[in-house]
């Protein structure tokens, strides 16, 4: 799980627009310092909408990736492999990817930041009160995903585009 991450980092930095509360936590205005826990409560905060669910979402991904690379987690021979476990049990992987294949994936995570990302939404429309995927344009961002365009698909389609700072 995300929150196992979260701890093995040493927690992450999400600023917040208005104080707010989950699930009997208080986050203040500002920016909070995120444990595993108060991570998940970050995340499946109830009382806002689920718009505002996934941008959380989006922006404390933004945070881990930046605590890794900022933090240069991935230099300590000994800090990468417990980044790396953390991350592996988060994951399903593929029977045939190999080790040398996380190691090469982990090695270049370094480089990777939640600033330097272009972070999309995949869009959906509202139709007799449910929530439904918009084919049309989805199937442009499968394709922009499969072919490393997220950033051109974004232009694109602005929409899509999620704010960098939660509300």
């Amino acid at each position: 799980m995300f929150s196992n991450l979260v701890n093995v980092i040493g927690g992450v930095d999400v600023t917040l627009a208005k104080k707010t509360v989950s699930q009997g936590y208080t986050f203040h205005a500002g920016v909070n310092h995120l444990n595993g826990v108060t991570a998940v409560y970050y995340v499946r905060n109830p009382s806002i909408s689920l718009d505002s669910r996934v941008l959380q979402q989006q922006n404390l991904l933004r945070a881990i990736l930046d605590r890794i690379t900022g933090g240069h987690l991935l230099t300590n021979p000994l800090t990468a492999v417990h980044v790396v476990n953390a991350m592996v049990a988060m994951l399903t992987v593929d029977s045939n990817f190999t080790n040398s294949e996380v190691e090469s994936l982990a090695t270049r995570l370094d480089s990777v930041s939640g600033s330097g990302g272009t972070f999309v939404t995949a869009p959906t429309y509202t139709a007799s009160g449910q929530v439904q995927l918009n084919s049309s344009v989805s199937d442009q961002l499968w394709a922009a995903i499969r072919t490393d365009s997220i950033a051109a698909f974004a232009a694109k389609y602005p929409a899509t585009l999620t704010p960098g700072v939660p509300s």
